[in-house]
């Protein structure tokens, strides 16, 4: 959310200025997206796709290398990106520093704080109030800014105020506040418990089967997994059919011992929470690869023992 917000907010300045924003997000339980080599791939990617004359340049850069071979090799990538930045008419390095990162931050509550501002018709101390309360609490964190900015919208400006005297400290206070506010425990914590533990984002179709979900009534067993994600409020987020944490912090934030106090405990995760989703593994496990048939075979029958397998 963050990033696309921060490309938002360039795209303009740098289009304005005739220059190429180029960027790749790197997704954090996606260790094929993480690599070098992938990141290199999607820049110069980006880079051809805005001028598709340069794919000749790298062409002739290959020298005696075939195109299969430069095209997986992160140093031949890497000395194609040098040779593209030299054929640049312009290039400079941006350092990040923390008098910076405030700053960005600071642009960040104002914007988000200006979204607020129509909704309520707020008077300029009332931004005030609230720009100076972000600031405060903000800690040069965006995604606590995010949250709190979220949680304001839509309320009328005596509950803003009143939210404001009552901002949890830091992203453990977030999350923790956030598990307070979820209405049902019991639906969401077995579906929770792989969301945090997997070693991937699962779709919903795995995840409807691990956490063993049901059909309800004309409600495909998907489905009710689907509404009973919404349970999980801003933690959760699903994406096209991938379910996923809304921030990686998220993810130590459920095995710590902030989570393991009264009134949210049910959501720690613990050793015997790795015990139980382990069973469940090797219950899937057996039964696939006891049956007669491929594997590939099985998992049509089965869409989490590909994944069970694997991990």
């Amino acid at each position: 959310m963050l990033a696309i917000y921060i490309t938002e907010v360039l795209q303009p300045v740098v289009d304005a200025a005739d220059n190429v924003l180029l960027y790749y997000f790197c997704r954090s339980r996606d260790k094929n997206r993480n690599t070098a080599l992938t990141i290199m791939r999607g820049i110069l990617h980006q880079r051809i796709d805005l001028h598709p004359r340069l794919a000749g340049d790298i062409k002739n850069s290959e020298g005696t290398e075939t195109t299969e071979y430069t095209v997986s090799s992160f140093v031949s990538l890497w000395r194609v990106f040098l040779t593209l930045l030299q054929r640049s008419t312009s290039s400079r390095v941006l350092g990040a520093s923390d008098t910076e990162i405030s700053h960005d931050v600071e642009r960040y509550i104002f914007a988000k704080v200006a979204e607020l501002a129509p909704e309520q018709t707020l008077f300029e101390e009332m931004v005030a109030q609230v720009q100076e309360t972000l600031l405060a609490g903000a800690d040069g964190t965006f995604l606590w800014v995010g949250f709190v900015a979220n949680e304001l919208q839509g309320r009328s400006w005596s509950k803003i105020d009143e939210g404001l005297h009552h901002v949890p400290k830091g992203l453990d206070g977030i999350y923790q506040r956030l598990l307070q506010q979820i209405g049902d425990e019991e639906a969401l914590v077995p579906m929770l418990q792989w969301v945090v533990l997997a070693a991937r984002p699962l779709i919903l179709e795995e995840l409807t089967v691990a956490a063993r979900i049901k059909t309800a009534g004309t409600l495909l067993a998907t489905q009710v997994t689907k509404n009973r994600l919404r349970f999980g409020g801003l933690v959760v987020k699903v994406e096209g059919d991938a379910v996923n944490l809304v921030h990686e912090s998220a993810k130590e934030f459920f095995q710590s011992d902030q989570v393991n106090i009264k009134g949210i405990n049910m959501f720690h995760m613990s050793q015997d929470t790795h015990k139980t989703l382990m069973q469940t593994f090797l219950a899937h496990v057996e039964r696939g690869y006891g049956n007669p048939g491929r594997i590939h075979e099985m998992s049509g029958h089965d869409p989490f023992l590909s994944y069970a397998s694997q991990y």
